[in-house]
């Protein structure tokens, strides 16, 4: 009984360590002969293979570029804000006393909620890799700014139900969109700063 179990062992095993013999038997012919490396890497080697990409580098172009890049990244979010805020009210004609569909408070949590995003991104651009840390970080604050958006719906606060959660929801894929992708293309370059000359030669005297 126990011969039979170890034949039938060797037969499921055998078509699974063949090919892991066959590597190590190229590997040793390889090391003897001294062309570890020369030969191509195969289709089905390839895919046993785990490449790491790494994020080109990335640097802050200076103080003014940030600023600048502030200002414009804040006036496009307000206007995508303003803009599915105008479609939704001529879609949903929502109750006028519902302030989230209301040109004010949106305009204020635009502007606020983006400075904070600058304000992070500010601090991530000294990061290893700095857009997809930023990436990541805000995608993560999307996930979790639809949240009061989905308990609204769920619940009907101030009567309202999905179609104005989707409505505030595409406010804020909109603002990110605009925060992951305009941000780190204005004030992010792939040039390293260049080193300040000293203001007078050296001497060695």
């Amino acid at each position: 009984m126990r011969r039979i179990v170890s034949e039938f062992g060797r037969f499921i095993a055998q078509p699974i360590l063949a090919p892991a013999r066959r590597g190590a038997l190229r590997w040793n012919r390889q090391v003897m002969a001294g062309t570890v490396g020369e030969e191509p890497v195969s289709y089905k080697n390839r895919c046993h293979i785990r490449t790491v990409v790494e994020e080109p580098a990335r640097y802050l172009k200076s103080g003014q570029v940030l600023w600048a890049a502030a200002a414009l990244t804040i006036a496009a979010a307000v206007a995508a804000v303003l803009t599915v805020r105008e479609i939704a009210v001529r879609m949903l004609r929502p109750d006028p006393a519902f302030s989230p569909l209301t040109p004010g408070p949106p305009m204020i949590a635009t502007i606020g909620c983006t400075a904070m995003a600058i304000y992070v991104f500010r601090g991530m651009a000294f990061y290893p890799n700095p857009v997809r840390t930023w990436r990541q970080v805000a995608a993560a604050a999307l996930m979790v700014s639809f949240m009061p958006n989905i308990l609204m719906a769920i619940s009907h606060t101030a009567g309202q139900g999905w179609p104005a959660a989707c409505a505030l929801m595409t406010m804020h894929v909109a603002v990110w969109a605009i925060c992951v992708t305009l941000l780190p293309w204005l004030a992010l370059t792939k040039h390293p700063p260049a080193a300040q000359a000293p203001d007078r030669p050296l001497s060695i005297l």
